[in-house]
């Protein structure tokens, strides 16, 4: 979760932090609703465009590819380090859409 921090993907005041049964933390970010694909889309590039960033200045960290998304899942990308883990994706809910973050 230092990328997150360190580039500044979302503000960490509209985040969730949860812990896992094996001590391991993750954060948690979901976006407002969108009424349109196309300002959920906007939305996904911009972090997007944080990520790919911290990727080509951080040593280690990499877009990896997502063998399968979910069928809510309209969109998504996968960055890895050794240490770190953060899943980008467009969820569609009904005819609402939002970007969800979720790192480790």
């Amino acid at each position: 979760m230092r990328i997150i921090a360190r580039i500044g993907l979302f503000p960490m005041s509209e985040a969730v932090i949860r812990q896992s049964p094996t001590g391991k933390f993750r954060c948690e970010y979901e976006s407002p609703f969108y009424a349109h694909e196309d300002d959920a889309l906007r939305e996904f590039r911009r972090i997007k465009s944080r990520l790919d960033w911290a990727a080509n200045r951080a040593k280690g960290f990499r877009e990896v590819p997502i063998p399968k998304l979910h069928e809510r899942f309209l969109l998504g990308c996968h960055f890895r380090s050794d240490r770190e883990s953060v899943l980008l994706v467009i969820e569609r809910h009904w005819s609402q859409f939002r970007v969800v973050v979720i790192a480790q």
